[in-house]
């Protein structure tokens, strides 16, 4: 059984479906306010939005999220397909950037292979409502086979992180990490080492299905090897989420101070909560 820690600048993480319906659905009994949904949009190079075949929600931390993204179908080779035709889940993770032209230049640097440099906006209708605007990258298909990866730089963070959504019923305050199984472990550590950083508070743990089966053994981990199969998330307090929880009827499971959700209430990926 293996399992190490890497702690990494994680902007957000992005659980991928069919249906929008269902995700906003699951993720509201849970407890978590969430935005409504919007069409994700490309930029061409003439500067026009162009779909991506995709709707997203989101719910919000300080300066994190979770993206709830349905895969709509009209674009047939959208990014998510590839991971979809395995199962529905925790598919996305969008490591941060403060440049991601620099960080680019730095990723290629070290070994990695970087796609080009793209744009994307959606447009924000909480708050001070506005256009979201991203400079981000994926890589070459393969690059990461356990979840579609990319760096993300918010080039718009004030139109993004307001507060009004930060309030959530379950008292959800921050994202802490995901959890990762990989068939090859020394392989998966590898792939993310040049994105290590130590000042970090978020965290990527990378583990074996045998260390995954042992530490959540009330909990269904995806079969076939490399794959996202969970995140943390902080609460303010434990007692008001076991409330919340019991009020909307989903099951938890109590371990070591946490509280554990299976990924059958949560779109696909386990969430483990803490204070």
């Amino acid at each position: 059984m293996t399992s190490a820690v890497i702690h990494a600048d994680i902007d957000h993480v992005g659980i991928a479906g069919r249906n929008m319906d269902e995700l906003l659905r699951a993720y509201r009994r849970l407890g978590f306010k969430t935005t409504r949904p919007e069409p994700l949009m490309g930029v061409d190079a003439a500067g026009g939005a162009v779909p991506l075949g995709q709707v997203s929600a989101h719910f919000m931390f300080e300066d994190s999220y979770v993206e709830l993204s349905a895969v709509t179908g009209e674009k047939p080779d959208n990014h998510l397909e590839p991971y979809l035709a395995r199962y529905e889940g925790l598919h996305i993770l969008a490591l941060a950037a403060r440049d991601a032209s620099k960080a680019h230049d730095r990723l290629a640097a070290a070994g990695l292979t970087p796609g080009p440099v793209q744009g994307a906006t959606r447009d924000i209708r909480y708050g001070k409502s506005g256009r979201a605007r991203f400079s981000w990258f994926g890589f070459a298909p393969g690059a990461f086979p356990e979840a579609f990866v990319c760096v993300v730089e918010q080039c718009t963070p004030e139109v993004v992180f307001q507060g009004e959504l930060t309030g959530h019923p379950n008292g959800a305050v921050d994202l802490l990490g995901v959890y990762m199984v990989a068939r090859d472990h020394a392989a998966a550590m590898a792939r993310y080492r040049p994105f290590e950083d130590s000042s970090a508070h978020r965290f990527i743990d990378v583990m074996d299905t045998q260390e995954a089966v042992r530490r959540f053994p009330d909990m269904a981990v995806p079969a076939g090897g490399d794959c996202l199969i969970g995140m943390k998330i902080s609460v303010r307090d434990l007692g008001v989420l076991k409330r919340c929880l019991a009020e909307a009827s989903v099951p938890y499971v109590e371990q070591a101070g946490e509280i554990l959700v299976s990924s059958s209430e949560a779109g696909g990926s386990i969430i483990i909560f803490s204070e």
